[in-house]
């Protein structure tokens, strides 16, 4: 119910805003590829992969500087862990999970900073910000130090509703209205428990996220 709101709540304000300065905007649509990376310390980690969609903003707030807030929907396979239980034997696990992705980042266009005449940097620029994801849904599947395998959904005492991340990177702009980036978003804080047979680990994520935007 919270994770609900919380979309609703973002959904909301970014209609009133584009409804508000609706003449102001540059709207489109954006498309991503992920790859995650799941951090513990101390384990043997493993790597997952993702996709999302969704619609992206552009406001311009000088020639160089623009805000550009997304918001979009996706499945990413968070990666996992292994461990060994001592005089029992080693387990595993993975997480996977649906999310609703909103990006709140400032764009720079770097031809102010790069002469055009080193690289074509009026078609390049850097991005950064704050990312906030929304989990839903978030199961865990594999096989306890006992040999047992498992499929399993996660409760909300082992995941967060809200995961704080940052994000930054670098873009190029395709054509008039398409662009590309590659951005890295690491996580704030340890939003998920994972369980163990007699141990719980805190873990963190790292993502790598390849994306193109469409604006009209």
């Amino acid at each position: 119910m919270k994770r609900f709101i919380a979309v609703l709540a973002v959904v909301a304000l970014t209609g009133t805003l584009v409804t508000v300065n609706a003449e102001e905007f540059q709207y489109g649509v954006r498309a991503n590829f992920n790859f995650n990376f799941f951090s513990i310390d101390e384990y043997d980690s493993d790597e997952g992969a993702g996709f999302g969609a969704g619609l992206a903003l552009k406001y311009y707030l000088m020639e160089e500087l623009a805000m550009a807030p997304e918001i979009s929907f996706g499945y990413r396979n968070l990666g996992g862990f292994s461990y060994r239980t001592p005089l029992i034997g080693r387990g595993n696990a993975s997480y996977r999970e649906m999310v609703v992705s909103i990006p709140i980042l400032a764009q720079y266009h770097l031809h102010k900073v790069i002469p055009t005449d080193v690289i074509p940097s009026d078609k390049l620029f850097a991005v950064g910000g704050v990312q906030l994801d929304i989990p839903f849904g978030t199961k865990t599947k594999g096989t306890n130090s006992l040999g047992i395998k498992f499929d399993e959904k996660i409760n909300s005492d082992h995941r967060s509703v809200v995961d704080f991340s940052l994000a930054f990177g670098m873009g190029y702009v395709v054509a008039p209205n398409l662009s590309g980036d590659l951005r890295l978003v690491q996580s704030l804080h340890k939003p998920l428990t994972a369980s163990g047979l007699i141990s719980e680990f805190k873990a963190s994520f790292t993502s790598l996220a390849l994306g193109v935007t469409y604006l009209l």
